[in-house]
């Protein structure tokens, strides 16, 4: 997988200022360039996933990777990562024929995940058997 430096940027210089805060980094890595189109389709989208918490993002990194190699074919990974201040990483991957196809399967995912990880946060921790077990005995 090459990197694309190129693309490697501050959120404000690839106009997802609205992600995050001054401190934000977006990175995409793919093994070839990504068009602009396609990173503004890339920033609208995540930009919605991670409306209400633009201020504790740190850093959105979206890697995409050609699963079959120098062998061809249609197989493309793409990972998204994103860092919460305070939260653990987030990651979740999609798998599809190509770049955008992938994308479009992995944003919701990441919605889910976020909304899963700020679920856990406010609740109370869970009684599991053994706490049940342990009260009886």
């Amino acid at each position: 997988m090459t990197k694309i430096a190129e693309q490697v940027s501050t959120s404000d210089e690839l106009g997802l200022g609205h992600i995050g805060g001054a401190g934000t980094t977006f990175a995409a890595h793919g093994p070839r360039p990504l068009g602009a189109g396609f990173q503004s389709l890339i920033a609208t989208r995540l930009a919605g996933v991670l409306r209400g918490v633009e201020s504790r993002v740190e850093r959105v990194v979206v890697r995409f990777e050609d699963l079959n190699g120098p062998k061809g074919g249609d197989d493309t990974a793409c990972r998204i990562q994103v860092a919460l201040s305070g939260q653990p990483m987030l990651v979740v991957e999609a798998r599809a024929a190509g770049e955008a196809h992938a994308f479009r399967l992995a944003a919701p995912k990441l919605n889910a995940a976020l909304n899963r990880q700020l679920d856990r946060r406010g609740s109370k921790p869970r009684a599991t058997l053994r706490l049940l077990h342990d009260d009886l005995g």
